[in-house]
């Protein structure tokens, strides 16, 4: 069997019992094992932030991620919190790292545990902010780091890179990133090594990326996009994870239009629906003549106050989750008319 700091490497987690290891050690194998219900409430706030986020519950993470602090010099926790934050932001938080990540050697290690190469931690937290195609750039950069070290990097950089080039393909005008491999040469090459060494819970995540039905945030399905009503809402698009978001009417508009894509909406059908009322009645009237209707229908205070509203709660998304608002600022269409439009290629699967 592989010396302790080598079983990350050279061991195969999902046969691994962590419960002798080192903490370093044992996070790390665990968390390739998809182990993650264990650290929940034990290791770093970043340790436990990550399983938190893994496991889907983004609020908790979200809330751990306020108590790490990054100016400790601990690796693990840098590690951590990038994986955690790549997933549910905030991006002022994916900033502050990236600044504290360029401090540290080119393979991150803490007490002799090697956790990856920097760029594989950068490479997501770049996407996190909205910039897809630098996000490429770096993690085609982890890749070689990643296989001219261990073949396990190289793996989870490819896993990484095709989520993020399966977002950028949905994401809006900019279209997908064209350099390097395509997405199933990547998955198809993770997913190879993954098979043969025996990374059962790593070969299920990369599995998820193609399958946005078996969506389980933030493991997969990145051309998953989330309008979710509530006190407050939680919205979310591809490779970022969910945030809450004030309740509004644009975003009750906004989660009208994303379920009809396609589909132009009369902006005073829209005004009228957040009013709770309903466009039919503006038709009602039979005896109604064509300028009439047309006088109800293209209202231009009422086509200038939705376009306006649309606007800024577009905005507004901005500042806590710049993919999703890059995707609608791109999409939704305004005017008498409005609708949403998404690009061709694959499919936005909207959870609303």
């Amino acid at each position: 069997m592989p010396a302790e700091h080598d079983l990350i490497e050279r061991g195969i987690p999902d046969l691994i019992d962590s419960d002798d290891l080192a903490p370093v050690v044992a996070a790390e194998v665990d968390f390739l094992a998809g182990r993650f219900a264990g650290w929940a409430e034990r290791g770093s706030p970043a340790v436990r932030a990550r399983a938190a986020a893994a496991s889907g519950d983004e609020a908790r993470a979200a809330a751990l991620l306020a108590d790490v602090d990054l100016s400790a010099g601990d690796n693990q926790q840098l590690a951590s919190a990038a994986w955690a934050v790549s997933r549910v932001g905030p991006p002022s938080m994916a900033e502050t790292l990236l600044v504290a990540l360029r401090e540290q050697p080119a393979l991150l290690v803490e007490d002799g545990v090697p956790l990856g190469p920097r760029a594989l931690a950068e490479g997501p937290l770049i996407a996190a902010t909205g910039d897809l195609d630098s996000a490429v750039v770096r993690l085609e950069q982890a890749i070689a780091i990643g296989d001219a070290r261990a073949p396990l990097w190289g793996a989870l950089a490819r896993v990484e890179l095709a989520r993020i080039k399966l977002c950028a393909e949905v994401v809006g005008d900019a279209g997908p990133p064209t350099s390097g491999p395509a997405v199933d040469q990547l998955l198809s090459a993770a997913g190879l090594f993954f098979r043969a060494g025996g990374y059962r819970s790593l070969l299920e995540r990369t599995g998820r990326l193609t399958r946005p039905d078996e969506h389980i945030p933030p493991l997969g399905g990145p051309t998953v996009g989330r309008l979710r009503p509530g006190r407050p809402w939680r919205v979310g698009f591809g490779v970022m994870g969910d945030v809450s978001q004030r309740e509004s009417k644009g975003l009750a508009m906004l989660h009208h239009l994303v379920q009809n894509p396609g589909r132009p909406f009369p902006a005073i059908a829209l005004d009228r629906l957040v009013k709770g009322g309903d466009i039919e009645a503006i038709m009602a009237t039979s005896d109604a003549g064509v300028d009439e209707i047309r006088a109800r229908l293209y209202d231009d205070a009422v086509r200038s106050r939705v376009g306006k509203l649309l606007s800024r709660t577009i905005k507004g998304i901005e500042s806590d989750h710049p993919l999703l608002a890059g995707h609608l600022r791109a999409t939704v269409r305004t005017g008498h008319a409005c609708r949403y439009d998404p690009p061709g290629g694959r499919a936005v699967v909207w959870v609303v």
